[in-house]
């Protein structure tokens, strides 16, 4: 935790268990970060030469974070509840990459207009302590360059029984198609008693 002033982390104050926010006990760390301090994660990621493209997952990070890849600021990423990801590639051609995080949470800093729930600074009756920081998985993925599903969404209607699928792909040609199966639960499935 740095002031918010500091370019960048020089040495860190210890080490902390992600995905847990720094204020949670389960952290190792148990701290809360004033409104003009930041906290820092570093870390050093390698990937097997085999991979054809590797992703760095970040499912959620609250509330702003700037990730630098071995010194340069590869992404910035706004919002404590969406996931982000960002190509390392590049990075780990010639071995090992360092990861560096920076987090800004005003949390209920009335300068700042963010969604954030019941947190807030001083917790007392039906007001939660901050979330500040990396609080869900963090996870590296191997996709092939020949195209590779970023997301997709599921619809489904319940009175005809139609599921819709879309798929949002990356590096795919335009028309490819994808083949979707639809499973039925083996254990516990009575088509004779719907509900069971």
């Amino acid at each position: 935790i740095t002031p918010a002033s500091l370019p960048m982390m020089k040495e860190a104050d210890g080490q902390i268990l992600v995905p847990f926010c720094v204020e949670s006990s389960l952290s190792g760390v148990g701290r809360r970060v004033g409104k003009d301090e930041v906290l820092w994660y570093r870390t050093t990621i390698a990937s097997p030469e085999s991979w054809e493209k590797t992703l760095l997952h970040f499912d959620a990070v609250d509330w702003a974070a700037d990730v630098y890849v071995n010194g340069e600021l590869a992404l910035s990423h706004t919002g404590g509840f969406t996931a982000f990801s960002l190509d390392v590639t590049e990075a780990l051609k010639n071995g090992p990459a360092e990861i560096a995080v920076r987090v800004f949470d005003p949390t209920d800093d009335p300068a700042w207009s963010i969604p954030r729930g019941k947190q807030v600074c001083n917790p007392n009756g039906i007001w939660y302590t901050p979330v500040t920081g990396i609080w869900q998985t963090v996870w590296m993925e191997n996709v092939p360059e020949a195209g590779y599903i970023a997301d997709y969404n599921v619809r489904t209607d319940i009175s005809t029984g139609e599921i819709a699928v879309t798929a949002i792909c990356e590096g795919a040609a335009e028309g490819d198609e994808i083949a979707v199966e639809v499973l039925r639960p083996k254990i516990g499935y009575n088509p004779e008693k719907p509900g069971c």
